[in-house]
C-alpha cells in the first residue's frame, strides 16, 4: 500500500517539475539562437535586443504588444542568463511540489508582463528584459503562502537564503535605474497571485506531509 502511495507521490513531483525545466530550456535556447545569429556571447547590444523583442515603450505601445511577453525570455549577457537560470532552478526545486504546472507557467508569465508594464510607466525611454521579475513573482507567491501558514516555514527560510544569493548576483551584474522598480513589480504581482493559490499550496503541503516518511 505504501509503495503505491510512494509511487504516486513520485509521479506527481516528476510531472510538476517538468514545467520549470521547460522554462529554463526556452530561455537557454533563445540565448543560443541569438548568439548563433551573430552576436557576441558576452553581451548583446541594445540594437540586437530590440530586434529580438525586448520591451521598449515606444515600440510596445505602437502595436508591438508582444514585446511584453517575449522580453521575459531574453537576456543581455551570459552571466545574466546563468544567474537567472540558477535562481529559477533553485526556486523550482523548492516549490514544484506545491504549484501545478499550468499555474507555474502563468505566474512566470504574468509577473514578467506586469513588471514590464510597471517599467514602461516608470521610465519611458528604458528597455526591460530578462526573467528576474518572473522568478521573483514565483517567490512572491510562496511568500504569501508562508504568511498564510500554507507553505512550510523551514522550506521558505531555505528559499529566502538561496534567493538572496540570486538577487545579489543580479544586482551586481545588471543594476540599472529601473531595475528595482521592475523587479518589485514582479514580486508584488506574485504576492497578489499567491492569495488565489494559497488553497492549492496548502492542499499540496498536506498531501506531502501525509505521505512523508516519519
Amino acid at each position: 500500500m505504501y509503495s503505491n502511495r510512494g509511487n504516486l507521490k513520485y509521479l506527481r513531483e516528476l510531472w510538476k517539475i517538468i514545467a520549470p525545466f521547460y522554462l529554463i530550456v526556452i530561455n537557454v535556447f533563445i540565448y543560443i539562437v541569438m548568439y548563433i545569429s551573430g552576436a557576441d556571447i558576452d553581451s548583446f547590444t541594445n540594437e540586437k535586443l530590440l530586434k529580438w523583442g525586448v520591451n521598449y515603450k515606444l515600440l510596445t505601445t505602437n502595436g508591438e504588444w508582444w514585446r511584453l511577453f517575449t522580453s521575459i525570455f531574453i537576456h543581455k549577457e551570459f552571466l545574466h542568463l546563468a544567474f537567472n537560470m540558477y535562481g529559477l532552478l533553485i526556486i523550482s526545486i523548492l516549490t514544484h511540489h506545491y504549484i501545478s504546472r499550468i499555474n507555474y507557467v502563468l505566474i512566470y508569465v504574468i509577473s514578467g508582463v506586469v513588471s514590464n508594464v510597471v517599467c514602461m510607466s516608470w521610465q519611458e525611454s528604458s528597455i526591460s528584459f530578462g526573467s528576474t521579475s518572473s522568478i521573483l513573482g514565483l517567490l512572491g507567491v510562496m511568500f504569501t503562502a508562508c504568511l498564510a501558514n500554507a507553505y512550510p516555514v523551514q522550506n521558505f527560510k531555505n528559499l529566502i537564503i538561496l534567493s538572496s544569493l540570486f538577487l545579489l548576483s543580479n544586482i551586481v551584474i545588471s543594476f540599472e535605474g529601473n531595475y528595482l522598480i521592475a523587479n518589485t513589480g514582479g514580486f508584488v504581482t506574485g504576492c497578489i497571485l499567491g492569495i488565489f493559490l494559497t488553497k492549492q499550496i496548502r492542499k499540496e503541503t498536506q498531501f506531502e506531509q501525509q505521505f512523508s516518511v516519519k
